[in-house]
């Protein structure tokens, strides 16, 4: 049995779900993490039995209730988010409900019963997703990376800016759930207030220019590359980019 825990209407999830069911394998399944609250609902028993200490099930979009124990494989695609909720409710509301649900799906995920194979480890998953650990571990293995600060200071950007040639970059370290923050091009920072840099840090690189961007896929001993091409900055919210296999040179 495969679980896939992810947002509802995540168009990767979805096209895996399809191409997993597509090889013939039926016992598939997704659990919408933004729907814990109105869909798929989770429960957690402890200390039932001594033959049986916790016990973790959780409702999938389809209605089926699953008990980790019996899954295989479990793919933690997007687990963490903000909940769906149609009814009116105040933000505190909203938020207390956000929170329980995130935190009885993190429960679920540390200490159930599963004993499949994570795709990936839920800790390492949330320790990779740092960019600047990122960063660092690129550095560490050999890779040029874009010269970087993170910095909540307006001085910092200019001395950082005029240092890049007046050519740099900005995006979030994290994000919002509720809305996709493009990376964008700070053409004058001197010209932003002083609270916008200080309210909160930000990643900042000198920009790379280039039309064709290589992502290279590793999965264990196996390797797949595509190439885009674009002039676009940032072209994650344009799906009708050109993108092609690229073959992956030995040296690699």
């Amino acid at each position: 049995m495969i679980l896939i825990l992810t947002l509802s209407k995540d168009l990767h999830a979805l096209e895996v779900f399809s191409a997993i069911k597509k090889l013939g394998y039926n016992e598939v399944y997704i659990v919408e993490t933004d729907k814990i609250s109105t869909l798929c609902s989770l429960s957690i028993t402890i200390g039932k039995s001594q033959n049986q200490l916790i016990s973790s099930k959780i409702t999938t979009n389809n209605g089926e209730i699953i008990d980790l124990e019996n899954c295989k494989t479990i793919w933690v695609r997007r687990p963490f988010a903000k909940q769906i909720d149609d009814k009116e409710r105040t933000a505190l509301e909203l938020e207390y409900i956000t929170n329980e649900c995130k935190s009885g799906l993190g429960s679920i995920i540390s200490a159930s019963n599963f004993k499949g194979s994570w795709v990936s480890n839920p800790d390492a998953t949330i320790k990779s997703c740092d960019k600047i650990l990122q960063l660092k571990t690129a550095l560490e293995v050999g890779f040029k990376i874009p010269k970087t600060i993170i910095s909540q200071s307006k001085k910092d950007v200019i001395e950082f800016y005029k240092e890049c040639n007046k050519k740099i970059i900005v995006k979030p370290l994290l994000g919002v759930s509720d809305k996709f923050l493009e990376t964008k091009q700070l053409k004058k920072p001197s010209s932003i207030s002083n609270e916008a840099f200080s309210i909160c840090p930000a990643i900042y690189q000198e920009l790379i220019p280039g039309h064709k961007h290589i992502r290279l896929n590793s999965f264990g001993s196996y390797k797949k590359a595509a190439l885009i091409e674009t002039e676009n900055l940032d072209w994650r919210s344009n799906l009708n980019i050109p993108i092609s296999e690229w073959t992956i040179p030995h040296s690699l």
